[in-house]
């Protein structure tokens, strides 16, 4: 007997995966997804929507006034007053990076997967953990900085912007002092385009310190460190000039390890033995209701992937300077499905993602207490 049906094309399968991943919805909420890593830190945080920014153009460029320039002058009525017309701002600048994965089928699966609800599922698996590889990706470049200064395709991570101490500095009368000492990072000769190691933009600094201990063991004198760096990101606008002012540390964070995380509980229960009565009061440090410890209120949250820094940081964030770019219409943002030119039995759907992270004021942004480097 004579074969009298109508096999499917090759353009009509392409047509057909074009108009499933079109036109359907994907709540997702049919997978379960086991992941490889616990926390998404930057991702979750740093990323939300009242923190992103979207524009376009071919870098992220921003101006930063990086000194006040000449000086108050107290005079006489009709005495001569001297001018001056001194440079004082200067611009950080950040490339656009961009980060792309995938998604395919091959024609053979389409064939096998006709039916409306068995093609969705298997578009929408394989959909879900393409955005999850993204998601992973991102979030773990986030929480490193570029490779070195030539290194145009990642982003500029934390560490990037919050530069850890020396042993140098952390001997000097400046660290005594608390004062900011995060310069350009490790092998780059500017920090966004400003060279942070010269004298002239001094303030282009992140506040940096060392822990007393390498091995991550926490001790009084390190707690009191912690709260001496909230108070050195803490700068005040004067009221004359509020429109300077932003939300001050409504979007803190405080990120380490779990050896710092392990290590803050355990000085906390020791100081409530030692000292009877709540360390909260004397250090800022506490419990929150998860059990995970806070200092004045705010979480310490574990990222995992500083699991790999041996440094053992603790970076405390205000989201309001450190906050992420997106190049305008390309966020996660999914190509039509197209043949690949080698195999033209497979479709693929490619998804990319242009972006960088931008720090407005490294003063305030980004502190990091960590053991120091050489």
């Amino acid at each position: 007997m004579a074969y009298d049906g109508v096999a499917l094309g090759t353009d009509t399968t392409l047509d057909l995966w074009k108009l499933t991943l079109s036109n359907y919805g994907w709540d997702e909420k049919g997978f379960t997804m086991l992941f490889g890593k616990h926390t998404f830190f930057m991702l979750d945080q740093t990323f939300g929507p009242d923190k992103i920014e979207s524009e376009g153009g071919t870098q992220i460029v921003r101006d930063v006034i990086y000194r006040d320039g000449g000086s108050a002058q107290w005079v006489q009525p009709g005495a001569v007053r001297e001018v001056g017309t001194l440079d004082i701002i200067t611009q950080v600048t950040v490339p656009f990076v961009n980060v792309v994965d995938n998604f395919s089928i091959t024609e053979a699966e389409l064939r096998r997967n006709r039916g409306r609800a068995k093609l969705k599922n298997l578009q929408a698996s394989r959909r879900l953990a393409c955005k999850v590889r993204l998601a992973t990706g991102i979030d773990e470049r986030m929480l490193q900085a570029p490779t070195s200064s030539t290194d145009y395709i990642h982003p500029y991570g934390l560490p990037y912007w919050a530069v850890k101490i020396t042993s140098t500095q952390a001997e000097t009368a400046a660290y005594a002092q608390g004062k900011h000492q995060g310069e350009n990072p490790s092998g780059f000769s500017t920090t966004g385009g400003i060279d942070a190691s010269d004298s002239t933009y001094s303030r282009w600094r992140n506040y940096c310190a060392a822990w007393t201990n390498t091995d991550g063991d926490i001790t009084e004198d390190d707690l009191l460190r912690v709260g001496q760096m909230h108070r050195n990101l803490r700068w005040q606008v004067p009221r004359i000039l509020a429109d300077l002012a932003t939300p001050a540390f409504k979007k803190l964070s405080i990120i380490t390890n779990q050896e710092i995380l392990n290590s803050v509980g355990k000085a906390t229960r020791r100081l409530n033995d030692q000292i009877g009565w709540d360390a909260m009061k004397g250090y800022g440090i506490g419990y929150g209701d998860m059990g995970n410890p806070t200092f004045g209120g705010i979480p310490l949250m574990w990222a995992d992937y500083l699991e790999n820094d041996t440094d053992n940081p603790l970076y405390m964030v205000n989201h309001d300077h450190l906050y992420p770019v997106i190049e305008e219409g390309c966020w996660f943002r999914e190509l039509p499905a197209m043949r690949q030119p080698a195999q033209p039995d497979t479709f693929v759907s490619h998804v990319d993602c242009g972006f960088n992270l931008l720090c407005r004021d490294r003063q305030k942004a980004v502190g990091v207490i960590s053991n120091a480097t050489s």
